[in-house]
């Protein structure tokens, strides 16, 4: 399974990387798609991301790191507890 990272800034380029992935193939390895963001109010995409899980081998979980500031949201918490990164 390939996970897909991306936070705050970063976020931008991810939607468009994963319509060409849905563009061009009818199946593929499975993905895992995480946006990380302080907050929800920062997820854009939300509504055409969630419509993608359509396809079986892609999964999106957005993650609130500030979870404290987001009383009623229902998604993944927290942060990594990682620190390593493959590139």
């Amino acid at each position: 399974m390939q996970f897909v990272v991306a936070s705050v800034t970063g976020v931008a380029a991810f939607p468009s990387m994963v319509r060409e992935l849905i563009a061009t193939q009818t199946q593929g390895s499975p993905m895992r798609y995480s946006i990380m963001l302080p907050h929800p109010d920062g997820l854009g995409h939300k509504d055409e991301l969630h419509g993608h899980a359509s396809h079986a081998w892609f999964q999106y979980v957005p993650t609130i790191s500030r979870i404290w500031r987001a009383p009623n949201w229902r998604g993944e918490g927290g942060v990594p507890k990682t620190s390593r990164v493959v590139f």
